[in-house]
């Protein structure tokens, strides 16, 4: 049949004789049922098709016509007035779209075994395209079609390939949910590919056999942490349903929907998504397939690693799928080594200084020496200064508390209160009497005073020591080699949080008594709020700003950013997280780093929701008690993360 026309006439009726397909914005497909044969037509509005380009790269592909036989490539091309229009394909038999595996295993009702033979197909059928030098690129599910165990692919001139020193790129076009962001640039407002590469094919073929497999794309949910984050963000992010992410809208996904995945497939999906390699998944494929061993009872397919069908135990499923969501959480991202040796540390004090077994505090300074003080086995808490002085708090003994508070001795302690108050403060453990000290180098005491330990609300920065005395004057205690002037910053009777720096500089949330928040910085009041409860507030170092992190009526998180101007601003509008501990969160370089349960999450807000970053590293020694911090050594020039748990300080290198 001819395929040339002179005129847009005989164009147009040869085309009003054709059964329409699917109309798409590039292309539309038409169907030649008499001589059982496919046609795809370019639109004729499409502003960056090289028509002569477009010819040379179909002629190139029949060339490939029998290196794969059940792929329609084009047989013929279409022209109307000398300008390529279309070309012919053959017409498939009646075949399956590889969507309607998906559709399938989420109702769990698929024969698993024959859908992992699919998937191999499917491996190795882009393995044999990049060993030919092409590149599928507009890789998604409704691509490929499956009948009698092959697969069958329906569009082509979208491949890359070069070919007599001629490149022909692969379209950029695609399909946002299976686009490998790794050649997305996202600060484009539409879709923006850079160039598809035969390692984005990897990526897009490990989604689509995920969805053929388990029912759902893995990155589907709603991210609580950042509102708005659809598929692709999280797949920049690698965020996927893989991870333990408290995702939300997730109901339907459950424990049998991955109890047949073998460790080795779990692991490439994980490197994949979350891990940022790229690599074809058909060893982990093959090897699944021949896993697989069938419950006798529910006619279920499930992993060897299992010693009992995952979905027997189906009371156990919710801590099953958390189980495997933490599966090889320790070993993805991150080295770690303790800072000190574990049979020398009996009480870790802050990320650089325990308390051994032989009554020592020992520091750890920045270039990697250490120094050491004797203390009492009444000592809780010892800081040591850059300039040398060390801060101990020791506990003072039941008796001698007793004694001194019945004859009077302690009055200043507990403030403007009846003696029966004062009494039935000191017998309270929860909070105990401790003698505050600091000590020159030489172990000479320059300062002393009392405080009870969890109402003074101590905190030592740099040369400063604040700490609230008769529970309503915030002092502040300058520290200097010879002697520590104390002077009150604030006096103040409403519920308060505060956070200092080390040029003696406070952030302040207090709650007045019509119950608003007011943010308050070196005395200034900068914002006050109405139904939200202060919950954390740090200062980063490197852009000079505080961070106040609020909890909302709704149980929802909102961050402000007081600048070195203070002017506040609302950052991350709003955001929810099971296990945060925000407590002993931290903030740097712009960046709210919070601990949470075996990871740490970083979140970096931007102009855009697709330029705010959220990382959640698998951290499998952090818990919801644990400390952070980050510092930068200079002697070394790296950056460090610490955490801090109750018997051990973990140095992880962020460099």
């Amino acid at each position: 049949m001819n395929y040339k026309f002179a005129n847009k006439r005989d164009y147009i009726k040869f085309l009003s004789n054709l059964r329409k397909g699917v109309v798409g914005i590039q292309s539309t497909i038409y169907f030649d049922d008499r001589n059982n044969k496919a046609i795809k037509i370019f639109s004729l509005e499409d502003q960056n098709l090289d028509s002569r380009k477009k010819e040379a790269k179909l002629k190139e592909l029949m060339k490939f016509k029998d290196c794969f036989p059940t792929v329609a490539l084009p047989e013929a091309i279409i022209t109307c007035q000398g300008k390529c229009v279309g070309y012919v394909m053959s017409k498939l038999p009646d075949t399956v779209s590889l969507r309607d595996f998906q559709i399938k295993a989420k109702k769990q009702q698929i024969d698993l075994k024959e859908s992992l033979k699919i998937a191999c197909e499917l491996a190795r059928f882009i393995e044999k395209l990049h060993n030919e030098g092409i590149i599928f690129g507009d890789f998604h599910s409704d691509q490929f079609m499956t009948k009698d165990g092959k697969i069958y692919v329906c569009d082509t001139d979208t491949w890359g390939f070069a070919n007599k020193g001629e490149y022909y790129e692969a379209d950029r076009a695609g399909r946002p949910e299976y686009i490998d962001p790794k050649v997305r640039d996202f600060s484009k407002p539409d879709i923006f590919i850079t160039g598809y590469t035969k390692q984005s094919d990897y990526f897009s073929l490990a989604v689509v056999v995920f969805e053929m497999l388990v029912g759902f794309n893995p990155y589907d949910g709603g991210y609580p942490l950042v509102k708005g984050y659809n598929r692709p963000l999280r797949a920049l992010n690698h965020i996927s349903i893989l991870g333990n992410h408290n995702l939300k809208s997730l109901d339907s996904f459950q424990m049998k929907h991955v109890a047949w995945m073998s460790e080795g497939l779990q692991s490439d999906f994980l490197q994949i998504f979350e891990g940022n390699k790229r690599f074809n998944i058909l060893p982990s494929l093959e090897n699944q397939e021949k896993d697989l061993k069938k419950c006798k009872k529910h006619q279920y397919y499930n992993s060897s690693r299992y010693s009992k069908c995952p979905c027997c135990r189906a009371s156990q499923d919710n801590d099953a799928l958390k189980e495997f969501r933490n599966y090889n959480v320790d070993s993805i991202s991150y080295n770690r080594n303790g800072v000190f040796a574990q049979k020398q540390v009996r009480k870790v004090v802050n990320i650089s200084t325990i308390l051994d077994y032989d009554t020592n505090a020992v520091h750890l300074k920045e270039n990697g020496s250490l120094v050491k003080t004797s203390v009492t086995s009444r000592t809780d808490e010892v800081y040591f200064t850059e300039r040398g002085l060390v801060v101990k708090v020791s506990r003072i003994s039941k008796i001698k508390q007793f004694f001194n508070t019945l004859f009077g001795k302690f009055n200043a302690l507990y403030g403007k209160c009846s003696f029966s108050e004062k009494m039935k403060r000191c017998r309270n453990s929860k909070d105990p009497a401790c003698e505050l000290g600091i000590y020159d180098p030489n172990g000479k005491k320059l300062f002393s005073t009392l405080i009870l330990k969890l109402t003074s609300k101590m905190m030592v920065v740099g040369n400063h020591l604040f700490y609230l005395k008769d529970r309503k004057e915030l002092i502040d205690v300058y520290m200097t080699e010879n002697a520590c002037y104390e002077k009150v910053i604030t006096t103040i009777s409403d519920p308060f949080i505060y956070e200092i720096n080390e040029m003696g500089e406070y952030c302040m949330c207090s709650i007045n008594n019509a119950g608003h928040l007011n943010i308050i910085v070196n005395g200034k009041e900068i914002r006050q709020l109405i139904n939200e409860f202060p919950k954390a507030i740090k200062f980063d170092h490197i852009s000079r700003s505080w961070c106040v992190v609020t909890l909302t009526a709704e149980k929802s998180y909102k961050v402000y950013v007081i600048d070195k101007n203070n002017k506040a601003k609302q950052e991350f509008k709003s955001f929810s997280f099971g296990g945060l501990n925000l407590r002993n969160c931290i903030f740097n370089n712009s960046m709210l780093i919070i601990p949470a349960e075996k990871r740490i999450l970083f979140l970096k807000t931007g102009p855009t929701l697709a330029k705010s970053t959220v990382t959640e590293k698998p951290i499998g020694i952090v818990n919801p008690n644990s400390k952070i911090a980050i510092q930068y050594n200079s002697y070394d020039r790296r950056t460090y993360l610490y955490v801090q748990n109750s018997e051990q300080v973990y140095k992880i290198n962020l460099s």
